[in-house]
């Protein structure tokens, strides 16, 4: 009513009152709810204004493995913040560059390698072959540790991985103690080179 009264009042022309509201009040709203979304009650990560303690690379149909056992130990009993791109990546985003800057904001990477991993790709073609592996060899950038945890005794680990120091893989055995296998994860962590830790 208010803007109704001001257009007749003061000749303001409708199309300058849009653009005040598309500028004003929209973009801020967007911004806002961007940065704070929701989504099945987890908040999505805003990309850009976080650092990470580990990046979390694994295929769509390793998600129940990583969901049940990786994340509850890396995140509630090593308190570490990890970038997990199917749960904190928004909708829509640009893959190569947000890949890019959140592996870049990440201390360590690791990732669950399966022949499901091997045959995505998305995830053998671009995030490994084309992401990962040059910022882990890039001079210019800090030095960056990746874990290989390899769930599928089937498969062999590729080249590009096998004959990097920085790359370090161990066979996740099914039927071995699950306190054995999640103890050589968080001797990585926190070795030497450890990562620090971001939540309190």
């Amino acid at each position: 009513m208010f803007i109704l009264t001001l257009i007749i009042v003061c000749n303001i022309p409708t199309t300058l009152l849009l653009l005040y509201g598309r500028v004003f009040v929209r973009l801020p709203i967007i911004s806002f709810v961007g940065e704070h979304m929701i989504l099945d009650g987890i908040p999505q990560v805003a990309i850009g204004d976080n650092s990470y303690n580990i990046f979390l690379s694994n295929s769509e149909d390793d998600m129940i493995f990583v969901n049940e056992t990786i994340l509850p130990f890396l995140e509630n009993e090593c308190r570490l913040r990890v970038c997990v791109p199917e749960r904190d990546f928004n909708p829509g985003v640009a893959l190569f560059s947000t890949y890019h800057r959140s592996i870049k904001q990440s201390e360590k990477v690791i990732i669950v390698l399966s022949e499901s991993y091997l045959t995505d790709l998305n995830c053998a073609h671009l995030l490994l072959e084309h992401i990962i592996v040059p910022l882990v060899n890039d001079k210019e950038s800090k030095p960056k540790q990746v874990l290989i945890i390899q769930i599928d005794n089937a498969i062999e680990v590729p080249d590009i991985l096998k004959y990097n120091s920085r790359f370090k893989s161990f066979l996740w055995k099914a039927d071995s103690q699950l306190e054995d296998s999640l103890y050589v994860i968080k001797d990585w962590l926190f070795s030497e080179k450890s990562v620090q830790c971001v939540i309190a």
